[in-house]
């Protein structure tokens, strides 16, 4: 479970008598409380649905083509997939097809099984700040929920072919994520081989 939770699983184990530890799910927490909330949930006696954001809701899978790191002058193309709603997301962020290495398939691309491409993901600040408290579904405390969006997209080596290192992508890709003031983080995942 979430290290976050932590404070909460010690609150609740400090409700026993300190001659016997007492677990977590056999704490008799006051009733009504936040740590019966939260015991609630830890038990299973509580569940919480998250609903997405319309912001966030996937939308189709479009279909785009990249060159894999791991093929030096790599001239084959490999099918992946995209989320539109990333795609249409790409007219309004910093960084664009051209730093991702991203292309319609070809002639020639192919559907490569066991090959999961490198992955970028931004997120960014909304503009508007949040001024609306959102409701813990495990605690019952209000807080103010993060106003960002994040994208993820799949990126490769040069699109004519020439060799181009997972090192120099991600800095080029980094460099222009970063132009942005409303720019969160970014995070990488190399490519993989199964």
């Amino acid at each position: 479970m979430a290290k976050r939770f932590n404070n909460l699983k010690a609150a609740l184990k400090s409700l026993g008598p300190p001659s016997a530890e007492t677990s977590v799910a056999d704490a008799s927490p006051p009733p009504g409380s936040i740590l019966d909330n939260f015991h609630k949930f830890y038990t299973g006696a509580k569940k919480v649905n998250y609903e997405r954001k319309s912001a966030s809701k996937k939308k189709a899978l479009v279909t785009q083509m990249v060159r894999p790191f791991a093929v030096a002058n790599s001239s084959t193309g490999y099918k992946v997939k995209v989320s539109q709603r990333a795609i249409d997301a790409l007219a309004n962020l910093p960084i664009g097809v051209n730093e991702l290495n991203l292309s319609d398939p070809v002639t020639g691309s192919e559907e490569k099984k066991g090959f999961l491409p490198a992955r970028l993901t931004v997120s960014i600040q909304s503009s508007s700040a949040n001024t609306e408290k959102t409701t813990s579904q495990i605690t019952g405390i209000k807080y103010y929920g993060k106003s960002a969006v994040s994208y993820t997209f799949p990126f490769g080596q040069n699109k004519d072919g020439t060799t181009v290192t997972y090192e120099s992508a991600v800095q080029s890709a980094l460099e222009n994520s970063l132009t942005t003031s409303a720019l969160r983080k970014v995070n990488f995942k190399s490519e993989v081989w199964r």
